[in-house]
């Protein structure tokens, strides 16, 4: 099972992330299949960037 971090500072396991996803809660916005990093959006409207643990998290510019 992959654990991720996530940019909220708290650590997720693929169960976490699944359950969240077949809750609704989460939607997913984007996955990147080389880094395995996953975009999604909460329920609060807020996008949540995953990062495969062990794995540096990307520099990621948002522009609105």
């Amino acid at each position: 099972m992959d654990d991720y971090r996530g940019s909220d500072g708290r650590s997720y396991d693929e169960e976490d992330v699944w359950t969240r996803l077949e809750r609704g809660e989460w939607s997913v916005c984007c996955f990147d299949p080389e880094t395995g990093l996953e975009v999604v959006e909460t329920a609060d409207d807020e996008l949540l960037f995953l990062t495969p643990d062990g794995r540096e998290s990307p520099t990621v510019a948002v522009e609105s």
